[in-house]
């Protein structure tokens, strides 16, 4: 082994990535592309089975037609569901059962942006939802608390504020993250199918929530989350015209 080959990458310049450039891979000690492939895809199993697994998610997958292109929805529900479905297609079921959670979890969060009043205290009513659990959250959102918490949270009171099938989704989601990352001695003999499993509950609360409709051969938005995206405007180019008055000031 050279001097050379000991040599640490820099993975600031593009030429010397190793993953993008083959012709970096001398950087890599004895390593051959087949042994870092080995590396990285160590569960995928053959191609077969990769395309196997694609095959039986693709249909889920392809439930959501569109979502609204708003940042936060794409970095924090999208771009993770995504993931989750690689990490499927590549044999990582914890991987999926993980990201899924936290999608469940961003969603909840998100529901509650969707439907919380305007006001001074509304920034203040969407951190406390955030610290809560995920069992609350849910116990919230589905009117299954007293009028006085449903309040506290800025909403209208105890009533149901999610749609049909939203909560038993959302709910299924938080029990099998619980199930499969609370337990150190649950068996992962079926960790396959639970992975399916919350991977379809998730495209299906993610569709319900913010998916698009095609109606009269277009495009639709849901009722509740036009409001929202118009709100989220007008923040942004509240922020822009603020950091030009700051600028102004210097």
């Amino acid at each position: 082994m050279t001097e050379e080959s000991l040599k640490t990458p820099d993975f600031s310049r593009d030429g010397e990535r190793p993953w993008f450039d083959r012709s970096a891979m001398n950087l890599l000690p004895a390593a051959s592309w087949n042994e870092i492939a080995g590396w990285l895809f160590a569960d995928a199993g053959t191609l077969g089975e990769i395309r196997a697994r694609y095959k039986e998610t693709e249909e889920i997958r392809s439930r959501i037609i569109a979502v609204p292109a708003q940042p936060n929805m794409l970095s924090h529900i999208t771009g993770p569901l995504h993931a989750a479905w690689v990490d499927y297609v590549m044999g990582n079921y914890l991987g999926t059962i993980a990201l899924c959670g936290m999608i469940g979890e961003m969603l909840a969060m998100l529901i509650h942006e969707l439907i919380v009043r305007k006001g001074e205290n509304r920034a203040s009513f969407v951190d406390d939802f955030a610290r809560c659990r995920q069992a609350k959250r849910l116990k919230v959102l589905s009117g299954r608390c007293r009028p006085r918490q449903g309040r506290k949270f800025g909403l209208n009171g105890a009533q149901s504020l999610l749609a049909n099938g939203v909560y038993e989704a959302l709910d299924g989601i938080h029990r099998t993250r619980i199930v499969y990352y609370h337990s150190y001695s649950k068996s992962l003999s079926n960790v396959r199918r639970d992975a399916k499993n919350i991977y379809s509950k998730t495209v299906a609360a993610v569709n319900e929530v913010i998916g698009l409709d095609v109606h009269q051969a277009r495009l639709r938005l849901k009722p509740r989350v036009f409001p929202y995206l118009m709100w989220c405007m007008r923040s942004d180019l509240a922020n822009v015209f603020r950091r030009y008055e700051q600028f102004q000031r210097y």
